[in-house]
């Protein structure tokens, strides 16, 4: 009975969790741009979750759209902060130049074409990747750095950190895979499932939905494991929607294959891209990973499992639509964590284990706004043949970056 009850409150905490992070945040979250814009004197100042909706400014009638005192020969100073990053655009009566000025990056750019109109659009089309490509770069590392709600990378819920996330995962738990003892199967292995995440910071709140789909081949009981993982994700930042995707190959390697002791070796490649025009942000990442998974049998029924990784990425531009953003990084990442499961009874005439779990990931190279971040989590799976997993955890790290992920998945 005890066991029944136990099981019965783990899912009513996933499944209450899950419902207070879907409902709306207290809090009011800053919009990814802001802008603060100065005509002959008088101030005006708007929020947008879109970088299309920000450089329509620059179009004619954009500014006086916003600023009705505007003329063609009216003095103009734009404050715009882009995601936590803030730049200066400015132009002068009888001048047709427009500065900018991103001092966090140490960029100062002039654009003069001869009129202002075609001095506007020289800004905008810098802006999506056109022109002094080293200058763009600068803009971006220093955002990459800075902002904790860029989709491509320096963060947790970018492709460069669930790529990382992935990784592990892939080379700790494949479909089907209970984290125990038992020896694997022959043949193939399936699963799919799904994931809320609800990501806290000083500056942004951002929730992500992700789609993890598996399959897997094992050649043999025990023997090698060939797989592909393809995470799929959607995030939102107050309104600003990015789309990610990723796919993982790799081979996992059985070294020891004991009663007491299991030791695989997985080595895997993977290729992704991400962004949107809404955030003004698309690139790719790519890179390779070396992930150890060594379980132990303890007293009691306990399984220790223990996993290492260690990979390497780049981040690198992506052309899509008029974007081409001059992304270019080059990260190291080290992620080892612990786990501990106990099967606990049976449930619906199923077995059940709960267990739980600790990740550290650390992020060396190119500097990023979050460089490291600790797990925190719980979980629960349901039969064996097909196993039903529920997952619950917190995420903590740098920048004051909170987050809760709840997390549902069938293997077959």
């Amino acid at each position: 009975m005890s066991t029944r009850i136990t099981c019965g409150a783990f899912a009513a905490a996933t499944l209450v969790l899950g419902v207070t992070l879907a409902a709306p945040h207290a809090a009011v979250a800053a919009e990814p741009f802001s802008l603060n814009l100065t005509v002959d004197g008088q101030t005006y100042t708007r929020t947008y979750n879109s970088l299309d909706d920000l450089l329509n400014l620059l179009n004619p009638g954009g500014i006086q759209s916003v600023a009705p005192n505007y003329r063609s020969g009216s003095a103009v100073n734009a404050v715009v902060n882009i995601r936590g990053v803030p730049a200066t655009v400015t132009t002068e009566p009888g001048s047709t130049a427009v500065r900018l000025s991103v001092p966090g990056a140490g960029v100062e750019q002039v654009f003069d074409a001869g009129s202002l109109t075609q001095s506007r659009q020289q800004l905008e089309d810098f802006a999506k990747g056109e022109g002094d490509s080293e200058e763009l770069r600068k803009i971006y590392d220093t955002i990459v750095a800075t902002s904790t709600a860029d989709p491509v990378a320096g963060n947790p819920a970018s492709l460069q950190g669930q790529s990382v996330m992935a990784d592990y995962a892939a080379g700790t738990l494949l479909p089907g895979d209970l984290g125990r003892m038992e020896p694997r199967a022959a043949g193939w292995h399936f699963s799919v499932g799904g994931d809320f995440t609800r990501q806290q910071t000083r500056e942004f709140d951002t929730n992500v939905w992700s789609l993890p789909l598996a399959v897997s081949y094992t050649f043999g009981q025990d023997g090698l494991e060939l797989f592909l993982n393809v995470p799929l994700t959607l995030t939102d930042t107050s309104g600003a929607y990015s789309y990610l995707g990723s796919a993982g190959i790799g081979l996992r390697v059985p070294v020891v294959k004991g009663p007491s002791v299991r030791w695989a070796l997985t080595p895997q490649v993977r290729i992704g891209a991400a962004g949107s025009s809404e955030v003004g942000s698309v690139g790719q990442a790519y890179g390779a990973s070396l992930t150890s998974d060594l379980r132990l049998a303890l007293p009691s029924d306990f399984v220790l499992g223990i996993g290492n990784t260690i990979g390497y990425y780049e981040t690198k531009p992506l052309k899509v639509s008029d974007y081409d953003l001059a992304y270019d990084l080059q990260n190291a990442y080290y992620r080892n964590g612990a786990s501990i499961s106990r099967p606990v009874g049976v449930l619906a005439n199923l077995p059940v284990l709960l267990g739980a779990s600790f990740v550290d990931t650390r992020m060396a190279g190119d500097d990023l706004a979050v460089k490291s971040w600790q797990e925190y989590g719980l979980f629960a799976v349901l039969g064996t043949t097909a196993p039903v997993r529920a997952s619950l955890s917190y995420l903590n790290g740098e920048r004051g970056y909170d987050a809760f992920h709840v997390g549902l998945s069938v293997a077959f």
